[in-house]
């Protein structure tokens, strides 16, 4: 049985609403502001997905977070390669002189961003559906977009067949810059979440 649109609406509101506030901290770091071009959410199942992944124009540097919990899920943050430095030398020229002088710092720095991101995720998902949920750090992977989204799905052990597949996009025109956040969950689990909060009301 697939996702009613009634649940599909909720996990829409929710994502887009934790990662609004987390564009305000990002915001604060790079004296930027962020603002979300579009969301989606689509429930798919791994062939499905992997179709979808055929853009090989550009190198991107994706930032992946797994659930360490009971409860199976990624997140994968995307920054096109264009936009990587824009970023990281904002939130740079923001910070502190021991900040710009990093070793590899473009990527300490989006690592950090995709922390905020990712755990203003994990936040939203603990606070509506009272679970116990912990991130790894991120584990930053260079490649086309097609080729790091598709080695998640690979790899992701999605359960009983489909995915969710919730997708934001965010954009800073000061910058030049933009970003995606990609959410992978098993539809069944999340059913039976969704189920378990209305019934205790």
């Amino acid at each position: 049985m697939k996702l009613t649109p009634e649940e599909l609406a909720r996990i829409s509101e929710l994502l887009e609403t934790s990662v609004s506030t987390s564009a305000e901290q990002i915001a604060q770091l790079s004296q930027t502001g962020w603002d979300i071009v579009s969301a989606s959410v689509k429930e798919l199942t791994r062939t499905q997905a992997l179709a979808l992944q055929h853009d090989k124009t550009e190198s991107s540097l994706g930032a992946r977070l797994k659930s360490r919990s009971l409860v199976p899920m990624e997140i994968l943050i995307l920054y096109p390669g264009s936009s990587v430095a824009a970023i990281a030398d904002a939130i740079a020229a923001a910070g502190s002189p021991r900040m710009r002088a990093l070793p590899e710092r473009n990527k300490v720095i989006l690592g950090e961003v995709s922390n905020i991101l990712g755990q203003g995720v994990i936040r939203a998902m603990v606070d509506a559906f009272r679970i116990s949920l912990i991130l790894t750090v991120p584990e930053l992977i260079e490649g086309f977009h097609s080729d790091i989204v598709a080695k998640v799905f690979s790899e992701f052990n999605e359960g009983t067949g489909t995915l969710l597949l919730s997708h934001v996009q965010m954009s800073c025109a000061a910058l030049s810059a933009e970003c995606s956040l990609l959410l992978f969950i098993d539809t069944a689990l999340l059913r039976r979440m969704l189920g378990r909060v209305a019934e205790q009301g």
